[in-house]
């Protein structure tokens, strides 16, 4: 992800470059085009105090009256024509980052999805569902933050983006949440363990100290929200009884 890195900075340097001379050539050539306006309105002034001539000197005669303004037009015309292709040159540089972005999400991807235990894909089924259902979309949200969380605020952006709504479906897919069907406190989870270790698979080491302990927060908020909903039950005595129980071979 290092080089991913260096090119984001790179094409984010060059587009602020490009950005500014693009501000600038606008500028220019807006002064220059309303100075070349005022310059023809002079000249077709100035041509109409001529008498009429359509003979060759006549015509001629008219022609010299753009003779002074001849490098305030052709100014004007390197301007705009300058603009034009900065613009293209910055289309270019953007067509380039999308290019790049695709080729390295794709790789990204099948990164994540070679972590995939068959454990995970087995206890866990709702967070394989959940994280393949926005893995496009988080590697762009991570790909534009160089694969890094900073601090607590984009920790909730994070969750809350792609998976604050789903925590509760999460949770009910778990084979052992199936089996208990209850919670022993409100402190507890079933999923999380699994929920963690594939998003640390998907930031490395790119992240605060505090990362793990802001999303764990986060994440069993959500699971105190369904508790207090009444979707899940806290019983710490039918949780005890039921993770005891023998479920017998059929």
């Amino acid at each position: 992800m290092q080089f991913s890195k260096i090119y984001e900075q790179a094409y984010k340097f060059s587009q602020k470059i490009l950005d500014r001379a693009v501000e600038g050539l606008h500028i220019l050539t807006a002064i220059l085009v309303f100075i070349s306006i005022f310059a023809i309105l002079t000249i077709i002034y100035q041509g109409f105090l001529l008498p009429i001539d359509l003979s060759p000197k006549g015509v001629q005669n008219w022609l010299k009256l753009f003779e002074p303004f001849a490098i305030l037009f052709s100014s004007t015309l390197a301007l705009i024509l300058g603009t034009e292709a900065f613009k293209r040159l910055k289309l270019m540089e953007e067509s380039n980052s999308n290019a790049f972005r695709a080729s390295n999400r794709t790789i990204w991807i099948q990164t994540v999805k070679d972590f995939y235990s068959v454990e995970i894909k087995s206890d866990d089924p709702g967070v394989i569902i959940i994280i393949n259902k926005n893995l496009w979309n988080i590697h762009d949200f991570l790909f534009k933050r160089n694969y890094t969380i900073e601090n607590q605020a984009q920790t909730q952006e994070f969750f809350e983006e792609f998976f604050r709504k789903d925590v509760g479906y999460m949770e009910g897919q778990n084979k052992e949440f199936q089996r208990i069907a209850c919670y022993p406190d409100k402190d507890y989870s079933f999923s999380w363990d699994n929920f963690r270790y594939l998003v640390s698979i998907m930031l490395g080491d790119k992240v605060y100290p505090e990362f793990e302990h802001d999303l764990r927060s986060f994440y069993q908020s959500e699971i105190i929200n369904h508790i207090q909903s009444g979707s899940h039950v806290v019983d710490y005595e039918l949780y005890r009884k039921n993770k005891n129980r023998i479920i017998p071979f059929v």
